[in-house]
């Protein structure tokens, strides 16, 4: 059995070649970097099991031809972009956690709308099928999260009109 691979390792090689090799003297600095923004995601949801090397391609996606890679993922929102790489996933926990942190409050927000009970299930449905469910390129929303804003911006009711 060899060694796994690090997170630094599997970012640079989701990446074109060429972008690969002229970060490849960077990569301890790109370790560092990405054990921060694994750390502060582990920190924020203790309770998810993110495979490290996930999380870093993950990342990568998010970042590629930054010309600043560290600082681009220092800018990251980490615990959110973590959060959504697990729910991209299909991971129960962090299914679970979206729900709880983020689906949950939608009610309240649209209580001045329409109070109805009924309306909040179908709104929070909605919402839940445009982050969750795969369009037909293949992606969900929440897999195409970048990390750059809130997560909550993801399911504002202006962003799925």
């Amino acid at each position: 059995m060899g060694e796994a691979a690090s997170p630094a390792s599997i970012f640079l090689a989701r990446l074109e070649v060429s972008e690969a090799r002229a970060l490849a003297p960077r990569a301890d600095a790109i370790e560092a970097a990405l054990g921060r923004a694994d750390a502060e995601g582990r920190a924020a949801w203790p309770d998810l099991r993110l495979d490290p090397g996930a999380f870093a391609a993950h990342v990568a996606d998010r970042v590629r031809a930054r010309s600043d890679v560290e600082g681009a993922i220092a800018a990251l929102h980490a615990a959110d972009l973590f959060l959504a790489c697990a729910c991209a996933l299909g991971d129960a926990a962090a299914l679970r956690e979206l729900e709880r942190t983020q689906l949950s409050r939608v009610p309240a927000l649209i209580h001045r709308v329409n109070p109805s009970p009924a309306f909040a299930d179908e709104v929070v449905q909605v919402l839940r099928d445009a982050l969750l469910v795969a369009s037909r390129d293949g992606a969900s929303r929440i897999g195409e999260y970048s990390g750059r804003g809130s997560i909550a911006g993801l399911w504002t009711l202006s962003s799925i009109t």
